[in-house]
């Protein structure tokens, strides 16, 4: 057997430079995909009609965001590349365009958030697991609540003790299940009533909305105000307030 003790090095080609750019076109491609299978377009047009289109400034911001994730100017930098603007079918703009463009999302975001909260639970049927909350405070005269010794005063009145009372509402739908009959919350600072009731089978959606009616509304309901900056329906604009709730619950800080 020969050895030989020479090693032979490989040599590398040289690197010639050019004007190649590489373009990371799978996560626009993904945010793309997603974008319209969430039906994203619809949420996002209704805010903004003039200038460049927001639909395409958002896929460009949220695939940034997938791929380098930096400050805002550089997300400029990066948007204004001609083949990332050919792909998005944008005009080169200025970077503060992002910055009116996050104003405009941030003022309208309650909105934005309820509307794709919506579009997940249609699109992909998650389970209704959400509960409305009503609180209100009211003032004890006298020492017969049970729970008012533990009531406090926010005027430091010891005379006018002050507790907490809420109402909450579960939505709940479960198949061949039958509801819990008892409640309970271990805390001896909480008193609770709990209660239930069903969808009477034998009556048609509409009458079961009158017999609400007629044993809700009393004439005492009072009435309140919604004051808006857009031009909304009575039915919109209480829609939108019914789910400050909702959206604030779901809400990531």
């Amino acid at each position: 057997m020969i050895r030989s003790n020479k090693h032979h090095k490989t040599k590398s080609l040289p690197s010639i430079p050019n004007k190649n750019i590489c373009v990371p076109i799978g996560s626009i491609l993904a945010v793309q995909y997603f974008y319209e299978k969430l039906n994203f377009c619809d949420i996002f047009s209704k805010h903004k009609s003039k200038g460049l289109d927001l639909n395409s400034l958002v896929i460009g911001l949220l695939s940034y965001k997938l791929t380098d994730n930096f400050s805002i100017k550089e997300a400029g930098k990066w948007l204004n590349q001609k083949e990332i603007l050919d792909v998005l079918n944008l005009e080169s703009f200025h970077e503060r365009v992002l910055y009116r463009t996050l104003e405009l999302l941030g003022r309208n975001k309650k909105e934005i958030l309820c509307d794709i909260l919506d579009s997940l639970f249609s699109t992909y049927g998650f389970e209704e697991t959400n509960i409305n909350l009503d609180w209100t405070s009211i003032v004890l005269h006298g020492t017969k609540a049970n729970l008012g010794k533990f009531g406090y005063s926010r005027d430091h009145r010891p005379d006018k003790l002050q507790i907490t009372v809420g109402v909450s509402e579960l939505k709940a739908v479960i198949d061949n299940k039958k509801l819990p009959k008892k409640f309970r919350v271990n805390n001896e600072l909480i008193e609770i009533n709990y209660s239930f009731r069903t969808k009477l089978e034998e009556l048609s959606d509409e009458e079961v909305i009158e017999l609400l009616k007629a044993s809700l509304i009393n004439g005492r309901e009072g009435f309140f105000g919604l004051k808006s900056n857009r031009d909304l329906t009575l039915e919109d604009a209480l829609i939108t307030y019914r789910k400050k709730d909702f959206i604030e619950k779901y809400s990531i800080h």
